[in-house]
């Protein structure tokens, strides 16, 4: 069975879907937010990834909310959910 999901792409992370700001993508049901990603666009993947594996101290850490609540690459997608990816933001 195939479902829908939102993504929602906040600052830098919306290069790699053409400046969208939301972008809907099909799934197969079962499948976690990384597969919704790549569905999307394998370089926003690539880059969610890599910015995921970095801690903020490194300068580029990554928010992956999933219906407003924090997530990970990771977590199952249901129908109709809105998958949120936002670059941390920082500040002195």
């Amino acid at each position: 069975m195939r479902i829908r999901v939102k993504v929602e792409l906040l600052g830098d992370f919306r290069d790699y879907v053409g400046n969208k700001k939301v972008v809907e993508v099909e799934v197969e049901a079962g499948s976690k937010i990384i597969e919704v990603l790549e569905k999307a666009s394998k370089k926003l993947v690539e880059r969610v990834v890599e910015a995921a594996r970095k801690d903020a101290f490194e300068g580029g850490s990554v928010i992956i909310l999933k219906g407003g609540t924090g997530s990970t690459i990771d977590a199952s997608v249901n129908d109709g959910d809105t998958i949120s990816i936002l670059p941390t933001i920082s500040g002195g």
